[in-house]
């Protein structure tokens, strides 16, 4: 029987009831994509092998496992959601790849929804076309290298930046916008502040789009300013636990600026000629390799096959095609958004642009911020996204639409084909599971209740085994602070001390080694028989040149291919040193201290890495009561006292108006360490006698807490937000009640 055209229903008008079945099937394809019974390796190593302890130590501002001591206030971004959806399922699962699957899968998701809740209230249409514009969002070269490169934090603003813009659109035109206005800080809140650059590149974009809004609609800014200022206030208290750890990181000095702008301008631009970064393909890695291997095993696919040459020129020429329409005006914004970030992807690269980026990388402030250009791609796939989209709804002849949003569909699909392989991750870029003895090694260290370092052989750049490339060191499982070189610039603090330990044991100077690992509070080395050392041949060592090496050593244990020596007793130092002191810690921020027979001057150290963040804080009625002694160092007279793990005592945020004692005499000893030099008479002369006990031979006994400071601002944000954040659901679910 033969229709006519008037009896046909509009494909779009036939499948609106038929978007929650889409976002079922997408959303399967993409677990199934992710599920398999390996561990995907990300960035944070520390989540993916043990989930709910790395998220607990997120919440504190130090962390003492990795380089001598660290800041940890930036790893705080992680706190939502990235980290919280690795604990929910990780405590409902109890399985690394379920985990891990509905991890990728939900923010994928979140992408792809994102962007169609955007352009469909942009363009008052519900038109199935509007998929594949939304499909490309999420499958495009841009996600799959930072998914293959093991950065899918990475992508967390990327895809609530559609969302932002809806809530942006609400609440700047809606007079109900309230609700919008804690839509937008929600958003803020999912995004947090993993990349700077990326929130930078956000707000880029946010400001096109605002300046879009206000011209189109004729408005003024007084006619929107209360609203703007009720969006900012709710932002800033929702995401206040982040943007104080952040404010307090950059106060700090926690970030390493030569070490993080090691890799030159050159190298990261050096493939992001406008022809590549048309094609989406401007990403230094993408060009290059190790060892004669390309960094992505599919690489030479979309440089060099033909057929993938041609479709990847075809997605943004065709994208392009909508320039053509009658309705530019609506368009202007998306077009200025592509020709901005076209060429702030390139970069210097080639082109007139290239001199004048330089420039302002070497003098504007925090524009040094855009060393990696490749990341300004969001606001172009974002902008190819919505042009292919509304070219599609914009086609009149049924035919047409029908075999051009097929096509399209096809390519975007073919050109994503790393989704759909195996491909998708390197050879290495899975692991079954830790071998089973570093659980071993874990139980034997457990067993270990003091505050020793663990120094790990051999050298290494990134932690690569014959079981697997995992990035991050697996030997955190153990809770010992480890002493490893790490990624990053050789003159980085930590790694200029590792490399001299590595130096001083190779070269077999074995005083010097000794006293070095004193310095460092060294108790075991682990030399890994598993490691891939011809990996880094340049400067890793192989087993038996270890072994030979570590001859004047013990060997005490040995676990599956982990061997692991001792430390002479008499170069055994503490966490503390002083003389005549009891101590015990009560986290990574916070460690009890008591002193006896305190006279005149004495140095007391932290073996921390310095940081001004550290503070001695002095108590009232000194009492030792607390310490159940674990270890006696003979040549300090040191007790170390049985350790806690307690997150919160109830008096932290005390420390923000508490004033600190000896903060004057703070100082780095040892090359890295924190160290202070206190006076007796000081607090006799300044404090009352509550402060300290006299005892009979004119010295006296005081405690003291040194804490970690910006703990204190973590714990008044996390307040402030936890509180904005009830209130505005409260708000929502009233208003939900309300409409009901």
């Amino acid at each position: 029987m033969k229709f006519k055209r008037k009896h046909l229903i509009e494909i779009k008008d036939l499948c609106i009831n038929y978007h929650v079945v889409i976002y079922i099937i997408l959303f399967l394809t993409i677990f199934l994509i992710f599920l398999g019974n390996k561990i995907i390796v990300d960035s944070r190593m520390d989540l993916n092998i043990d989930s709910i302890n790395a998220y607990k130590s997120f919440f504190l501002s130090w962390d003492d496992i990795s380089s001598l001591g660290q800041d940890n206030q930036w790893t705080q971004t992680y706190i939502f959601p990235f980290g919280f959806l690795y604990f929910i399922f990780s405590l409902v699962f109890d399985n690394i790849s379920i985990t891990q699957a509905l991890i990728y899968s939900t923010i994928l998701f979140v992408g792809y929804y994102s962007f169609l809740k955007f352009f469909q209230n942009e363009l008052k249409t519900t038109s199935i076309y509007t998929h594949v514009g939304a499909l490309f969002y999420i499958f495009n070269l841009y996600v799959l290298t930072n998914i293959t490169g093991s950065y899918f934090a990475l992508l967390l603003p990327y895809v609530v930046l559609p969302l932002q813009l809806y809530f942006l659109n609400k609440l700047v035109l809606d007079i109900d916008y309230l609700k919008y206005a804690i839509g937008f800080s929600l958003s803020v809140l999912f995004m947090s502040a993993i990349n700077p650059t990326l929130i930078a590149i956000n707000l880029i974009i946010i400001f096109i789009y605002f300046l879009h809004l206000i011209i189109l609609n004729n408005l003024s800014l007084k006619d929107i300013f209360k609203k703007l200022i009720i969006t900012l206030a709710i932002s800033v208290f929702i995401n206040l636990y982040w943007i104080l750890s952040i404010f307090s990181f950059f106060i700090g000095g926690g970030l390493d600026i030569q070490s993080t702008l090691s890799e030159s301008l050159n190298i990261l631009n050096m493939a992001s000629s406008y022809l590549n970064t048309f094609r989406t393909m401007g990403q230094w890695a993408f060009h290059s390799g190790w060892m004669g291997k390309p960094y992505y095993n599919y690489s030479l696919i979309y440089l060099e096959n033909p057929l993938f040459i041609f479709t990847m020129f075809l997605i943004p020429i065709v994208s392009l095609l909508t320039i053509i329409t009658k309705k530019k005006k609506e368009l202007l914004w998306v077009f200025a958004l592509i020709i901005i970030s076209i060429p702030m992807a390139v970069a210097t690269n080639q082109g007139l642009f290239s001199g004048l980026y330089e420039w302002a990388y070497h003098n504007l402030p925090l524009f040094a911020m855009f060393r990696s250009n490749y990341k300004f791609m969001v606001g172009y796939i974002f902008g190819l996204s919505f042009l292919l989209s509304y070219l599609l709804i914009s086609i009149k002849n049924f035919h047409l639409k029908i075999f051009i949003g097929l096509f399209m569909l096809g390519i975007i699909l073919v050109n994503a084909f790393p989704f759909f392989t195996e491909n998708i991750f390197e050879e290495n870029g899975k692991f079954e599971k830790l071998p089973d003895y570093y659980y071993d090694a874990k139980s034997f260290f457990s067993k270990d209740d003091t505050i020793h370092r663990v120094f790990l052989l051999p050298a290494q750049y990134f932690a690569v085994y014959t079981w697997g490339h995992t990035k991050g060191n697996p030997e955190i499982i153990w809770d010992k602070p480890l002493i490893v070189r790490e990624a990053g610039s050789s003159g980085k603090l930590n790694n200029k001390m590792t490399l001299r330990l590595y130096n001083y044991i190779f070269n077999k100077n074995y005083s010097e080694a000794n006293n070095l690992m004193a310095e460092l509070n060294i108790k075991y080395i682990v030399q890994r028989n598993d490691f891939d050392w011809e990996f880094y041949n340049e400067f890793s060592q192989n087993p038996s040149t270890i072994k030979d090496a570590l001859s004047p050593y013990k060997e005490i244990k040995t676990f599956g291919k982990l061997d692991i020596y001792i430390i002479p007793k008499e170069y055994l130092n503490s966490l503390i040193i002083s003389e005549n002191i009891y101590f015990k810690e009560v986290n990574s921020v916070k460690t009890k201290i008591y002193l006896n027979d305190f006279k005149e001057k004495r140095k007391i150290c932290l073996l921390e890495s310095y940081h001004k963040g550290w503070k001695l804080y002095l108590k009232e009625n000194p009492s030792s009561s607390w310490c159940d002694p674990i270890e006696y160092y003979n040549n300090s007279k040191t007790i170390e006292c049985k350790h806690e793990k307690n997150f919160f005592e109830g008096e932290e945020l005390s420390y923000l108006w508490k004033k600190q004692i000896f903060d004057d005499t703070h100082y780095v000893d040892y090359g890295y360490a924190n160290c202070w030099t206190i006076d007796s008479s000081y607090i006799e002369a300044n404090y009352p006698n509550k402060y300290f006990k006299k005892n009979l031979n004119g010295s006296i006994d005081i405690e003291m807490v040194v804490y970690f400071k910006p703990q204190s601002y973590f714990y008044l944000g996390l307040i402030i937000s936890g509180t904005t954040l009830i209130l505005c659901i409260g708000y929502l679910l009233q208003l939900e009640n309300g409409k009901k």
